[in-house]
């Protein structure tokens, strides 16, 4: 591919045409069977989403950083339009299995990282001294400080590394791309 790294194994879809309102690429027009192409690596299809301006966020929204792919990194996240960090203070795989479900990942093998592994932010702290039980659906729900720290450095900025989803017959996902928008499309079979 031009933007992304080439795929490897089996190329499952070719001569694929959407109309842009279908619900799944299984939705659209294939000229060939599933398996049956005569593409190779070099033309492998790949995906750029439009994303909200990072300036604009909703509150309580995640997002990772610091990190090459997008299932780990430094975690930050939006309040009042603003990313910032969480500190690491009672961070551990409980707050890193809320994150990855929040995020949208597995969170069967979520590991908590400590001490800015990630990099350190910048702008504001957040979050601080979380005491999430892991069963929560967004780290707002976990018990916690009150929002804005102010005794805690981005030298012990919070961090997750999260298991991508298994993959099921049909599942759609971005791989090589610059973070969870962009990529080469690769389909499961």
């Amino acid at each position: 591919g031009l933007f992304f790294p080439s795929g490897m194994g089996m190329i499952f879809l070719n001569e694929v045409s959407c109309g842009g309102n279908e619900s799944t690429l299984a939705d659209c027009l294939s000229y060939q069977e599933i398996g049956q192409n005569y593409c190779q690596h070099n033309s492998d299809a790949g995906v750029i989403c439009q994303t909200q301006n990072d300036s604009v966020c909703l509150g309580g929204v995640l997002r990772l950083a610091g990190a090459a792919g997008n299932i780990m990194g430094r975690v930050e996240i939006c309040v009042n339009n603003q990313w910032g960090t969480i500190c690491d203070n009672g961070w551990d795989n409980s707050e890193a299995k809320v994150v990855c479900r929040q995020l949208g990942f597995s969170n069967s093998h979520a590991v908590a990282v400590t001490q800015a592994s990630f990099g350190a932010g910048s702008g504001r702290i957040y979050l601080n001294n979380l005491f999430c039980t892991g069963s929560e659906s967004s780290l707002l729900e976990c018990p916690r400080s009150d929002i804005g720290v102010e005794y805690c450095s981005h030298g012990y900025d919070a961090g997750v590394i999260c298991a991508a989803q298994p993959c099921t017959n049909g599942a759609l996902r971005l791989a090589d791309g610059k973070d969870k928008y962009s990529g080469r499309l690769e389909v499961c079979n």
